[in-house]
C-alpha cells in the first residue's frame, strides 16, 4: 500500500543473492503522459536495474514482479545533491574567481575552474558512495495476486 510520502514502482526481479536482491524497472519519462508523445525525440523510458539487501523474511522468485518503494524525501535528498549543490558550487566558484581582487584571470578560465569544482564536488560524492548507499535505501514488497 502506498503512502503519501513514498514513491514506488512495479519492478521485476532479475536476481537474488543471500545479500542482495536485484530488480529491473522501467523509469519513464516526465512527458510520458504527452499526447505527443510519439512526435517528440524527448520523451524516452529507460531500464533501471538496482541491487537491494535481501530481506530473510520475504522470499522472492525470478521473475516476479515486486513494488520498489523509497521514500519521498530521499527522492528530495537525491534532487539535492546531484543537481541544486553541483549549481551552487558552480555559482559561488564562478562569482568568486572573477571576483578576486588579486588576481584576474581570462573568463575562460574562470569558466574552466568553475567547471574543476563541480569535478572536485562529483569526486567527494564518489568518496562517500559507501556512506550515501546507506542513506539511500529501497524496499521490496510483494504485490497482491
Amino acid at each position: 500500500m502506498k503512502s503519501k510520502k513514498t514513491v514506488s514502482h512495479v519492478a521485476k526481479v532479475v536476481e537474488i543473492t543471500p545479500e542482495l536482491t536485484t530488480v529491473v524497472f522501467i523509469q519513464h519519462s516526465a512527458c510520458s503522459e504527452c499526447k505527443a508523445q510519439s512526435l517528440c525525440s524527448v520523451a524516452e523510458d529507460k531500464e533501471k536495474i538496482i541491487s537491494i539487501p535481501s530481506d530473510p523474511y520475504n522470499i522472492y522468485e525470478v521473475g516476479e514482479e515486486v513494488e520498489v518503494v523509497m521514500s519521498q524525501t530521499m527522492g528530495t535528498k537525491a534532487v539535492w545533491l546531484c543537481y541544486l549543490m553541483p549549481l551552487l558550487v558552480f555559482m559561488v566558484a564562478l562569482f568568486t574567481f572573477s571576483k578576486l581582487p588579486f588576481w584576474h584571470p581570462s573568463e575562460l578560465v574562470v569558466g574552466l575552474l568553475s567547471l574543476a569544482c563541480i569535478g572536485v564536488y562529483y569526486f567527494i560524492l564518489f568518496l562517500l558512495r559507501e556512506r550515501l548507499s546507506k542513506e539511500f535505501v529501497f524496499s521490496l514488497n510483494k504485490l497482491p495476486k
